[in-house]
């Protein structure tokens, strides 16, 4: 599980559920939740989580689509599978990892070093933990 700090923007809650913005290393992030902490609170500091195989990559931000979040990436390292490819993400500071097919992998054709996105949905991201 890939953790990021972060902090409670604004939290919109209606007919249980909740649309939660954040704000990690000056980057804005969205996530939906169906049933929030009772201690999550605008202001609050907290632990965000994602799963590696929820990251997925690309070489530019994405436009028209419904993507929720896209942080600016630097690739760190790539280890190819016969499948799957682990690919260790820099997100200004923070090491994320990314589990993708090899063959969409082979088709971005990104290279250690190079800029990337990191793109995911905002169902994908959750609280794992509220700094007390």
């Amino acid at each position: 599980m890939n953790r990021i700090e972060g902090k409670i923007l604004e939290i919109m809650a209606t007919e249980g559920v909740s649309l939660v913005k954040c704000e990690a290393s000056a980057e804005k992030l969205i996530m939906i939740a169906l049933e929030l902490p009772t201690d999550v609170c605008t202001n609050a500091n907290v632990q965000l989580g994602i799963k590696a195989t929820h990251i997925m990559l690309s070489r530019k931000r994405i436009t028209h689509s419904t993507v929720s979040n896209q942080i600016p990436v630097i690739i760190q390292n790539i280890n190819e599978g016969n499948i799957l490819s682990s690919v260790k993400l820099d997100f200004k500071g923070t090491l994320l990892e990314s589990i993708v097919p090899k063959y969409a992998l082979s088709m971005l054709n990104l290279k250690q070093g190079e800029p990337a996105f990191a793109v995911f949905q905002a169902s994908e991201l959750s609280i794992i933990k509220v700094e007390k």
